[in-house]
């Protein structure tokens, strides 16, 4: 079970980096802090970076990989904890957090893990709501 959750957890942190557009340093660090954050370890040299490309430049003819991850989440959903599915939906909290706002794409995505995961809508608002209040006023 260990290993499921950590790759899911690898998984949603990726789709969560892509969500924006965006792969660009500051999501590649997200990424890495929240594995050394949850983990204990960084992520292998480049494989942070092969994961992005290789999402990035999927085939479509198998699905969009975020529907994948989304179709994986809901299979897996009831073979693992509530305590390590909250950690998946954090993780992927952590990168959409990375360049200080959560865009409204990335939202859709968080809402959708959240989803996936069982986990209650509104727990997720409250964590985002928390993020929100967070930050500067100019940055809202």
């Amino acid at each position: 079970q260990a290993l499921r959750v950590r790759d899911l957890i690898l998984h949603s942190r990726v789709a969560s980096g892509l969500a924006d557009g965006a792969r660009g340093a500051a999501e590649l660090e997200a990424m890495a802090q929240v594995q050394r954050d949850l983990i204990g370890a960084p992520p292998a040299p480049g494989l942070l970076e092969w994961l992005v490309a290789d999402a990035a430049a999927a085939d479509p003819t198998i699905g969009p990989p975020f529907e994948r991850l989304l179709q994986e989440l809901r299979q897996q959903s009831g073979l693992i904890d509530g305590q390590s599915r909250l950690i998946i939906l954090d993780a992927a909290l952590r990168v959409s957090c990375a360049d200080g706002s959560i865009e409204a794409a990335e939202e859709r995505q968080l809402r959708q893990i959240a989803a996936a995961l069982g986990i209650h809508p509104g727990v997720l608002e409250l964590e985002i709501h928390a993020f929100r209040q967070a930050q500067p006023i100019q940055a809202r």
